[in-house]
């Protein structure tokens, strides 16, 4: 029978196999079945339990890849959608969406650790983000926010002190 210590040096390596196949691509059903977890789960806690362990350099390096490639995919297919290219759509929308969960967006509850380890590991956050992509002089954003949430960022951090005509603040549809 193997020591504790053995088995918390196997489930290290097990971790940082996990970890290395992630960055190469893999999807967490093959990182699973390679690896020898028993799902896409179990694969997923020990890539995010990896990226915890390492530096935060190396996790700011991985983000920035994942974010990179996104952004590539993306590149390569914006102007066949904006011509109305329905597959192209498809495909951004699809890309946007694996975006917002690789940036853990969708996720209704979060702790405020992990919400300050991924601002940290980010260096932004996403609505400074797509604020920062809106380069042409007439470009708008639309947004909305619970005014009486504890977590009311959006209206503290961007809206606050702004006049209405630019905020929309105060009006309603």
């Amino acid at each position: 029978m193997a020591s504790v210590t053995e088995s918390v040096a196997t489930a290290v390596e097990k971790r940082k196999r996990a970890l290395e196949l992630r960055r190469a691509g893999w999807s967490f059903e093959d990182i699973a079945a390679e690896v020898g977890y028993a799902n896409k789960g179990s694969a997923h806690r020990a890539v995010k339990q990896g990226i915890a362990a390492i530096t935060r350099e190396s996790a700011t390096e991985l983000i920035e890849l994942e974010l990179s490639r996104l952004d590539d995919l993306l590149a390569s297919l914006y102007e066949s959608a904006r011509n109305g290219d329905l597959f192209a759509v498809d495909r951004a929308l699809k890309i946007a969406d694996q975006r917002t969960k690789f940036l853990g967006l969708y996720e209704h509850k979060t702790d405020d650790t992990s919400a300050e380890v991924r601002a940290a590991l980010t260096g932004f956050t996403a609505f400074e983000q797509t604020l920062n992509r809106l380069s042409l002089d007439d470009s708008k954003m639309f947004a909305t926010t619970n005014p009486d949430s504890p977590a009311r960022w959006l209206k503290i951090d961007f809206s606050t002190g702004c006049d209405a005509s630019t905020t929309g603040a105060g009006t309603t549809s």
